[in-house]
């Protein structure tokens, strides 16, 4: 059953303290879990410093684990997937 259900997207945006900026591609099937799918760091500058990918590898990238997006989401950021989410209990993906 659920190889048929299509995952619920949200491309989230998040611009840090020191100008740098995330961008996101997070998923659910169910509104109670949120996964990252990739996510991507830019510089002040807008070039890419570093990546985190579910799926694919890049050798000539600088390689992030799925909890240092999770770790720095901003509080706008975590507002912002409650309410696309619509569930205040949601949880993001995060491996101990």
């Amino acid at each position: 059953m659920w190889e048929q259900v299509k995952p619920i997207t949200l491309i989230l945006e998040q611009e840090n303290a020191d100008k740098s900026r995330f961008v996101m591609h997070l998923y659910s099937y169910d509104f109670e879990l949120v996964k990252i799918r990739e996510a991507f760091e830019y510089d002040a500058n807008n070039k890419l410093t570093g990546e985190y990918s579910r799926f694919s590898i890049h050798q000539d990238k600088v390689r992030y684990t799925s909890n240092y997006f999770v770790e720095r989401l901003s509080p706008e950021s975590k507002q912002k997937i409650v309410e696309y989410y619509e569930n205040s209990n949601i949880f993001v993906e995060y491996f101990i």
